[in-house]
């Protein structure tokens, strides 16, 4: 097997060249040999011009001279040396070939997985880890509600913030979220967007007190009216169950949730104390 500098002086290049200075110099002996034989070669042979320019652009693998090759490969028929140099040249076919068994692996689970037929975000600087514990025990506690979901992005760590940014604007604007959890903050935010429902209508089928939430009452873009669009759950004692944690915590249902019903009924779980 060639090093790197015996396969520059056969291609009779300097050892800083770069890969073009190889590609071009590796054509024009090629054109050499076919016009000449391998007298055009100045004494290298065409399988040597060959493994020097595989050696330079990373075709072949440059085993070291000490190289052991494993005893077990050796007792299967394999020449390692071999096996070395197909997987090195093949080993962005063999990564497209894994990802696209993986991305056809996670399909057939989205498609085989019921879907949720209800989905619940938090949002903000709220701290909650139980995801499955808390769909479990809603999947448990509603008849109605076959799975749910909790999804979310929390607002902790500075270094995410960006990450987390993101994540927000794609739960608040594609994913199907039929109950919001927030802080203050984000309340306000996606408040004014128009996220929310307005909850007053509502209060006495909820058992929300109206007085008691005034500071959630806002006036969305659209709307110059004040609306009630969210309810103060800090004290829920679902939620303390499963240590979701935050200086403020207010809940909201989505203006066009496609489970308006089951966001009512999970809502009233979190306003009983």
């Amino acid at each position: 097997m060639l090093d790197e500098k015996h396969s520059f002086e056969i291609l009779g290049l300097r050892e800083n060249a770069s890969r073009a200075d190889v590609e071009n110099r590796y054509y024009v002996l090629l054109k050499k040999y076919k016009s000449g034989g391998e007298a055009s070669l100045k004494g290298a042979t065409i399988d040597e011009v060959t493994e020097a320019y595989n050696v330079l652009t990373g075709r072949v693998v440059v085993v070291k001279e000490d190289f052991k090759p494993s005893p077990l490969l050796e007792k299967m028929g394999i020449d390692e040396r071999k096996a070395r140099n197909w997987l090195h040249y093949h080993k962005w076919h063999i990564v497209a070939v894994v990802l696209g068994i993986f991305a056809v692996v996670s399909l057939m689970r989205a498609f085989l997985s019921p879907r949720p037929d209800f989905n619940m975000a938090i949002i903000g600087k709220i701290y909650y880890q139980d995801q499955e514990m808390i769909t479990e025990r809603l999947d448990s506690v509603f008849a109605d509600i076959e799975k749910s979901s909790l999804d979310g992005a929390q607002f902790f760590n500075e270094q995410a913030s960006y990450e987390m940014e993101m994540k927000a604007m794609v739960l608040t604007a594609a994913a199907e979220i039929d109950l919001f959890i927030v802080d203050k903050d984000k309340f306000v935010r996606f408040g004014k967007q128009g996220l929310f429902i307005d909850l007053e209508p509502l209060a006495n089928e909820l058992g929300i007190s109206v007085e008691a939430n005034e500071d959630y009452f806002l006036k969305s873009e659209e709307d110059k009216v004040e609306r009630l669009y969210g309810v103060n759950v800090k004290e829920s004692s679902f939620l303390k169950e499963f240590n979701v944690v935050g200086k403020e915590m207010i809940a909201g249902i989505r203006v066009n949730a496609k489970n308006p019903e089951k966001a009512k009924e999970v809502l009233k779980l979190l306003l009983a104390n």
